[in-house]
């Protein structure tokens, strides 16, 4: 498991290449940006249970590749500030296009491992 700390950000299309431009963020830049087709499958319960929960479960499709993607956001108080997201996350290569229950059930959220609905 892994923790992801996501910042997200609303800007205009024109502060694009100023944010790229700042030092900051020139400074964590590692080589040259690649551009890739992702095409992302989320999936959940008819009646939103992950969604209610936190929870998001996606798998990427990148070519032939399948990656099965779950986070889980932190709800403690302080997990989540000023759009700064604090949250848990576990990714696993598949071979089909489901997420696969036994990999859902191993990372231990008490959620899956009493799911008996489907994820569409």
């Amino acid at each position: 498991m892994n923790t992801e700390i996501e910042l997200k950000l609303d800007l205009p299309p024109e502060a694009i290449d100023r944010v790229r431009k700042h030092p900051l963020v020139r400074a964590h830049r590692q080589g040259r940006a690649a551009v890739r087709t992702l095409r992302n499958v989320y999936f959940d319960t008819g009646e939103g249970l992950l969604r209610h929960n936190n929870i998001s479960v996606r798998v990427r499709h990148s070519g032939r590749q399948r990656l099965l993607c779950i986070k889980a956001r932190n709800t403690r108080p302080g997990s989540s500030c000023g759009g700064v997201l604090n949250r848990s996350e576990w990714e696993h290569e598949i071979c089909g296009d489901h997420p696969q229950p036994e990999i859902l059930r191993a990372t231990g959220l008490p959620l899956f491992t009493a799911l008996d609905a489907p994820l569409d």
